[in-house]
This record gives C-alpha cells, sequence and structure tokens, in this order.
C-alpha cells in the first residue's frame, strides 16, 4: 500500500474538539502521523484535501451485515454503505447472528439468501470463512442470543426455559465471547426472547457482564401501550415502565448496555420523548449507569412480520392459518392494538416477501396491496408469516417524529447507525444510502451540535464502546481508516420515496490504508477489511 500523505485538510479527529487545518501521513494500514504543521516527505502519493475534512471512517454502531459481506454479490450489499464512508460495522444487532448454533435454525432469524451459504454453527467458523473469503470493510460481532436460544429451545420456547436448554444456549454466547465478539445481543421483542422472564433475561446477561462485554438490547416495548405486558394499567406510558424495570435488573451491577435502534412508535408515543429521556438520565447520570444508545438517520424501520403479530397469534398457532373465526379476531384485535398506539396502516409497506406468493408486491403500501388482494391485514400478516416462515419484512415509517432526530443527535450517550441494508429487488431503506450523510448534513444546520461532535458520534464514541482500539480516532499509530469528505455539501440524496441515491460529498475513504473510494471512485479491488 505504500504511503500516502492527505495534504491541508481540515482534521476533525473523532475527539469531539474543534477541527484543524493539519496533515496525515498513512503508512502500510496505519497513521504514521497527524500534524498541524506540513508534512515533508519523498517518495510518497500526495492528495490535496484543501476544503475537505478528514475523519476517522465511520462506524456502523447498528448493522445486520454480518448475515450479508459472506454473500458472492457481497458488493451489492457494501457499496452504497462505503459511499457513504462507512468503514466498519458493528453487527449481530437484535439477537441475530449467522452463527452460534446449537440446534435446529429457524429460517425466520436470518436475512435470507437463496445462495444456500451459512449459517455456521460456531463464531469461530464463521471468522475464519469470512477472513478466507476478503471484507472491504472491517467487521465486530455480538453473540446473537436470539439465534442460540431458538436453535436450542426452538421459537416457542417451554416457559421456563428448561435448564439444559438454558445452558446449551448460555455456551454458544461464551463461545461466541471467546472467539473474539465484543458481547452479546438480545432481541427482546422477538420470539422467543419475547417469551423470557426478567430472571432469565438477567442470567443470560451475566455471561456478558463478568467478562466486562457490552449487551445490545432490542428492547420489548418501544411505543407507549403494551397491553400483552400490562394491561390497562396506563399510570406510566409503557414504553417508560419497560425500560425503567429492566433498566433496574442492572443497578450496581457494572453491566455494559447499549439499547438498539432507538424509537417512539406509533403517534401516541411520540408525546413520551421528553419524560422517556428524564427517566435515561437518572440511570446514566443519578445511577452512574454505562448506559448508551444508538439512533438511526430515517424514520423508517424494518421488521419481520412476527414483531407486527400480536400474542393471540401465537397462542392459536398453527390452527389460526385455517379458522375464519381466529383470523377475524385477529383483525378485530390488530385494529385496535395499532389505533390505541397510533399505528397508522397507511405509513406501512411491504419491504421484502421472502417468498414468491408476494413478490410482485415488494415496495406497495399495505392499503394498495389489502385492495389488490382482497385480504384483510390479519389474513395477509398470517399467509405472510406462514409463506415466508417468518422471515417477511414490513416497513414502518413512523418510528419516530422527524423533529427530535436532531436531540438525540445532541445527547452525549448517542450512537450513530444506520440498521439498514440493501434489499434485492425490493424498494430500500433510505439509510442504506444516505445514512451517515444525513447525520453530518444535520449538524450542520442544527444549532448547538457542531460538525465535529457529530464525527465523534460515528466514530470515536462507538470505538470506545465496543472497545475497537486503535480505530475511531486520528492518531498515530491508529489503524488507517478514513474519509475525506466536503463539510460544506455533503448531504443525502436518498429519500423514503426514492431510497436508491447515492450521498454527496464523499470524496476519499480508506479502510486499513487502503483507498477504496479515490475522487469518488470505487476500487472492486480492495479488501483489506477485518475481523475486529
Amino acid at each position: 500500500m505504500g504511503r500516502i500523505l492527505l495534504k491541508n485538510g481540515l482534521i476533525m479527529d473523532g475527539t469531539g474538539e474543534e477541527a484543524y487545518q493539519g496533515d496525515i501521513l498513512i503508512e502500510g494500514n496505519r497513521i504514521q502521523e497527524v500534524s498541524a504543521v506540513p508534512i515533508t516527505v519523498s517518495d510518497c502519493k500526495v492528495l490535496d484535501c484543501a476544503g475537505m475534512a478528514i475523519a476517522p471512517g465511520f462506524i456502523d454502531a447498528h448493522s445486520h451485515y454480518d448475515q450479508l459481506v459472506c454473500l458472492p454479490n457481497e458488493l451489492d450489499y457494501t457499496e452504497p454503505f462505503i459511499r457513504q464512508g462507512v468503514t466498519t460495522y458493528v453487527a449481530g444487532q437484535c439477537g441475530y447472528s449467522p452463527a452460534g448454533i446449537c440446534g435446529d435454525y429457524p429460517p425466520s432469524l436470518l436475512l435470507p439468501n437463496d445462495q444456500g451459504i451459512g449459517p455456521w454453527n460456531t463464531y469461530h467458523e464463521f471468522f475464519d470463512n469470512m477472513r478466507g473469503f476478503g471484507m472491504r470493510q472491517n467487521l465486530a460481532m455480538l453473540a446473537g442470543h436470539t439465534t442460540a436460544l431458538s436453535s436450542a429451545a426452538g421459537m416457542t420456547p417451554q416457559t421456563p426455559i428448561p435448564p439444559a436448554d438454558r445452558k446449551r444456549t448460555t455456551t454458544v454466547l461464551e463461545e461466541g465471547m471467546d472467539a473474539g465478539c465484543k458481547g452479546i445481543s438480545f432481541g427482546l421483542g422477538y420470539p422467543p426472547c419475547k417469551f423470557m422472564s426478567d430472571l432469565e433475561i438477567r442470567e443470560f446477561a451475566e455471561t456478558a457482564v463478568k467478562r466486562g462485554a457490552l449487551i445490545g438490547v432490542h428492547s420489548r416495548v418501544y411505543n407507549s401501550a403494551a397491553p400483552f405486558l400490562y394491561g390497562e394499567e396506563v399510570s406510566e406510558p409503557h414504553n417508560i415502565r419497560w425500560h425503567r424495570e429492566f433498566l433496574g435488573l442492572f443497578k450496581n451491577s457494572g453491566a455494559r448496555i447499549v439499547i438498539s435502534h432507538m424509537a417512539f412508535i406509533g403517534k401516541a408515543s411520540w408525546l413520551t420523548y421528553e419524560p422517556f429521556f428524564e427517566m435515561l438520565n437518572e440511570y446514566i447520570t443519578d445511577g452512574g449507569m454505562d448506559l448508551w444508545f444508538d439512533i438511526y438517520p430515517y424514520a423508517m424501520g424494518a421488521t419481520n412480520v412476527g414483531l407486527l403479530l400480536i400474542p393471540f397469534f401465537y397462542d392459536h398457532l398453527p390452527s389460526i392459518y385455517e379458522s375464519k373465526s381466529l383470523l377475524a379476531e385477529l383483525q378485530k384485535r390488530l385494529a385496535e392494538r395499532f389505533e390505541d398506539i397510533g399505528y397508522p396502516v397507511s405509513m406501512m409497506m411491504l419491504c421484502n416477501a421472502y417468498c414468491g406468493k408476494y413478490r410482485p408486491y415488494q415496495g406497495m403500501f399495505l392499503p394498495d396491496l389489502l385492495e389488490k388482494t382482497g385480504m384483510s391485514l390479519a389474513e395477509f400478516f398470517v399467509d405472510l408469516y406462514r409463506e415466508s416462515k417468518g422471515a417477511g419484512t414490513i416497513y414502518t415509517l413512523f418510528d419516530y417524529p422527524e423533529e427530535i432526530l436532531p436531540e438525540m443527535m445532541k445527547h452525549p450517550h448517542a450512537l450513530y447507525g444506520t440498521d439498514a441494508w440493501y434489499e434485492p429487488g425490493s424498494h430500500q431503506n433510505a439509510g442504506t444510502y444516505g445514512g451517515f450523510a444525513k447525520f453530518l448534513r444535520l449538524a450542520r444546520e442544527t444549532d448547538g451540535l457542531t460538525m465535529e461532535q457529530a464525527v465523534k458520534h460515528m466514530t470515536g464514541l462507538t470505538a470506545d464502546r465496543y472497545h475497537l482500539y486503535g480505530r475511531g480516532y486520528l492518531r498515530k499509530g491508529y489503524f488507517a481508516d478514513i474519509v475525506v469528505f466536503s463539510p460544506d455539501s455533503i448531504a443525502e440524496c436518498a429519500t423514503v420515496e426514492n431510497p436508491d441515491r447515492y450521498s454527496k460529498g464523499i470524496r476519499h475513504v480508506f479502510v486499513n490504508g487502503s483507498q477504496i473510494i479515490h475522487d469518488g471512485n470505487l476500487d472492486i479491488k480492495s479488501r483489506e477489511g477485518l475481523i475486529l
């Protein structure tokens, strides 16, 4: 790779401190020198960065790319992220991972592919496969608890979970961390983990707590009303109540927690934003808890259909597939549920059907789909679940009010991610193409938030939280993951309606010293990514 000198750039070093004019010398896969005084060397490639910002490579704090970077056509999936400056993915989120199997693997847990690749029994096998395959970007992992538990005990386990299944699950999580995972992740909103007791959650979490490893949490409740947990009792919004109870399990435990993809789903939940963060801040400041959360830049979430189906559906499997009366009752309950939380079906879209029957309807808003198929919402959800084996995904386009995103970005414990992935042959999540550029554009336009601070949230803070040593900052001896961009013009071009548009303003991108973007052009031969 030789030596490369970045000259005359505005250095945003990942600390959040004020940027300064300077040079950076790259030698091999490391940063050799960072200086506010001009660097003079011979026999060196020079890139003039005048008018450009130089920052650490962006770290996607919430990614599902562990399930996609192993595919032969992975460039289709990775290129949109490379072009927005992402050099590292933190994956294994929401309890899902393509490795860590101790029994049968339910297909609904894997972002499906038709290439017969994965899953892997152990993380050692997965990591060895990825090293042999060669990656364009770096990958850090959490060990997926949902994957481990479902393979040990099935999607509807006994309650409480039998000791043998608990032990097998715990062993897989420990083996994952032994192999290099940075911690574990829970998918508490998804089966089978949504059925676990607090005691079981705390027991599984101890595998990470005792190691000082991180715990990622896809929460059980992101909306203000969760009658399946709390009935009609509404003295406190249910999203606040559940998080208060969950965090209370870890008080004074030394646990390191990241709440995944912070959201306030449904319009009835939007008003809980301020009291929710008052509660969260109590645990951070008064309680001294090592507590963080990640955010995503478009109020556009993708979830599998199983999360949208209420407990009534699971209680009546499999008879509900053929029972008109049960489907009618489910329709009534879904309508009541969505009305209670302000969850308009008009703002839901079929993302990826993962089955031939509904593939022609991908990218269609659900009211139009239901009209064309002549189905009720319950009939469609249940049939999609059956046909796709639970893998069918739905976009929801109201995960939080857009105006609170800049406020969440300012929070000192916010980590920036996308929670997005490329969907072949389907409507895309705009975050796949525009996520980090949108964060930076908002930082440029938001009072009380500098671009340097935004860079810190997408680099240094995330590297520190996930123990990505030697990354996240522009420092001598650190790995040369670097992005050069225009601070004046960087912006997203992707919208919800037209999502597959590359961002503008990214000039150069380096991964471990290898230049993968040069003057906006992609080097498809560059494969210097590492397992972290």
